[in-house]
């Protein structure tokens, strides 16, 4: 896991300052032949505690992509945040 800084990042819900965290795993499954790289790129937010955007993908040995998914916050709420000192 790598956190490369702070970035801006837009989502449905609104604009965030998020910290951009990177995981580059390479695995082996028997399911799948031979190896597979699962590559998840987030956007973190401390205030929200979660993540407000994220991209996970998977490739097989050979580099094709066996997945591609983005997620992105659409709406929230902070509940409770008068206790978050």
């Amino acid at each position: 896991m790598t956190v490369k800084g702070q970035v801006f990042v837009k989502t449905p819900a609104a604009n965030f300052l998020a910290w951009r965290v990177e995981i580059d795993v390479l695995g082996w499954t028997p399911d799948v032949a031979g190896s597979y790289r699962w590559l998840f790129t987030g956007w973190y937010v401390p205030d929200l505690r979660n993540y407000v955007a994220y991209d996970d993908e998977s490739r097989s040995s050979s580099g094709a992509i066996n997945r591609r998914e983005r997620h992105e916050l659409t709406s929230f709420s902070v509940r409770g945040a008068e206790n978050l000192e």
